[in-house]
């Protein structure tokens, strides 16, 4: 609080919303005081959904970045994959193809394809940026297939598997 010349309620807010976001860890007693924790995936996805949820940006901006992303990754992947990775992500859409009716288990594959794609591109911002988006937009995918009919979710999940395939 003398350092940056705020009252200490001032410092315990921030503190509390700095533990709330996962950027620190507060340990109470003599050798205790707010410790700065790693790097959490989770905290940014956190972030993300609370900026989508107080309309900071839309699902709309989201969806379209997500394809700014993925082509991206999918260039980056064919320039970089392995052997492994190709049958991984061969795997994946076998698995997909599989599940077309089971909307469920056919988006945890969807999120699977593209963290899968990510990683072929060797490049660890990729594959950060990418698991971020997956969870947000695992939420979202759901929330949608909940909505539609189920002859309206197959073509969805078969549009879906085609633009993998592609």
């Amino acid at each position: 609080a003398e350092q940056f010349q705020r009252s200490r309620p001032s410092v315990r807010e921030a503190l509390r919303m700095l533990q709330q976001n996962g950027l620190i860890r507060i340990d109470i007693g003599s050798a205790g005081g707010s410790i700065v924790q790693g790097f959490s995936v989770s905290g940014l996805e956190k972030n993300l959904k609370d900026m989508i949820d107080s309309g900071v940006f839309s699902l709309q901006e989201l969806k379209d970045y997500r394809i700014v992303n993925d082509m991206g990754c999918a260039r980056l992947a064919a320039q970089n994959r392995t052997a492994e990775d190709i049958a991984a992500l061969e795997r994946c859409l076998t698995q997909a193809e599989q599940s077309l009716g089971d909307y469920r288990r056919f988006v945890e594959l969807d999120v699977t394809f593209h963290s899968l794609l990510s990683r072929a591109t060797g490049n660890q911002v990729a594959v950060i940026v990418t698991d971020v988006l997956g969870s947000v937009e695992q939420q979202t995918l759901l929330k949608k297939m909940l909505t539609i009919s189920g002859a309206d979710r197959w073509a969805l999940a078969s549009r879906i598997l085609e633009r993998h395939r592609e």
